[in-house]
């Protein structure tokens, strides 16, 4: 699902407007999870195994966040920023504590497409 949004927001161009608003709830709801585990974890321990991983998810929706202002933004996302992502990307495809992000994928193609302006991404 999350693969078929940010290529409906990628063949969006230039407006990059498709399936924006389901992405950045999506990101949002990633960026609130630790917190959302945290309070799970008073009442069953075993959450905290997730820790890690509900970690590098609130990493991925603040990237995706990131990568949809500067898609918005017309202008390409720094190249250091681009690096550092798809670095953040590789260590978060990781499996952690059994748990592996099958998300990273489609989020590599997003930041992939800031890195660039959008341009090249149809």
């Amino acid at each position: 699902m999350l693969r078929t949004q940010v290529l409906g927001l990628l063949q969006d161009t230039p407006s990059y407007q498709a399936d924006r608003e389901a992405l950045e709830q999506t990101f949002a709801r990633w960026r609130a999870l630790p917190a959302r585990l945290d309070s799970l974890a008073a009442s069953a321990p075993l959450v905290h195994d997730a820790d890690s991983a509900s970690a590098n998810l609130a990493a991925l929706g603040a990237v995706g966040e990131q990568a949809l202002g500067y898609l918005a933004g017309g202008t390409p996302a720094p190249p250091q920023w681009t690096s550092e992502t798809l670095a953040l990307l590789e260590r978060a495809d990781r499996p952690a504590a059994l748990l592996h992000l099958a998300v990273v994928p489609a989020m590599r193609t997003l930041v992939t497409a800031a890195g660039r302006g959008g341009l090249g991404t149809q």
